[in-house]
């Protein structure tokens, strides 16, 4: 081989080798270059929903036949183990917590100075006389008492009321007995005091929001044995 034709080859060779190396600095400068993403960062928070109050909705169909319904969309409550049967109206949120307990929140007018109304219901077996939790505390010359009958029953009649704190509480309750079983089901007006807000809401109306206390103690049965 000639001189002349060494140094063509070994040219020719040099420049292959020299583009070999571009190409592998060229895909190794790509694959450092390519974006790898911005991480998603771990969401460590997990937000658990506030436990709601153990509802128990009592149908109908657990009530016996003598319980007639008051309205179409009144509910009925009824008490196997103490023998009574009541019902309440519609959009009213029944929480139950034992036989000898349950509570009632009922329905009233938004925008007053009424925070809740609800229905307290108390029954246990005793030898005493019957009467109201509600009362428990209460001087008994401030307690306003009677005699009432609603649906052939006759019932002790309670009524009073105390403030404190800005908050005002009105309450009126009915006690029955049979043998040695108590009912009583106390009703509770739970309003505040408009000079709290920097703009005072109306007073409620409380002849109004107790109207629908008539109407429950009307549907009060005692149940066969």
């Amino acid at each position: 081989m000639s001189p002349k034709s060494k140094r063509y080859l070994d040219g020719s060779m040099s420049l292959k080798l020299l583009s070999m190396m571009a190409v592998i600095l060229v895909v190794s400068g790509c694959a450092q270059a390519q974006p790898t993403g911005t991480p998603v960062p771990t969401n460590t928070f997990a937000p658990t929903d506030t436990p709601e109050p153990t509802v128990t909705p009592v149908m109908a169909t657990m009530c016996p036949p003598e319980v007639t319904p008051y309205a179409p969309d009144w509910q009925i409550y009824c008490n196997s183990t103490y023998e009574f049967a009541l019902q309440y109206p519609p959009y009213s949120t029944l929480t139950v917590t034992n036989p000898e307990s349950a509570h009632i929140d009922l329905p009233f007018t938004a925008g007053t100075n009424l925070e809740e109304k609800y229905l307290e219901i108390s029954a246990h077996q005793t030898s005493d006389p019957c009467t109201s939790p509600l009362a428990i505390g209460f001087a008994p010359e401030s307690i306003q008492t009677q005699t009432v009958t609603f649906n052939g029953v006759q019932f002790l009649e309670e009524s009073a009321s105390e403030g404190a704190a800005g908050n005002f509480y009105q309450w009126v309750a009915y006690s029955s007995a049979r043998q040695d079983i108590c009912v009583s089901l106390g009703f509770v007006l739970h309003s505040t005091n408009p000079e709290n807000y920097s703009t005072p809401p109306p007073l409620f109306d409380q002849p109004t929001e107790a109207t629908v206390f008539d109407d429950i103690m009307s549907t009060f049965i005692w149940l066969k044995s």
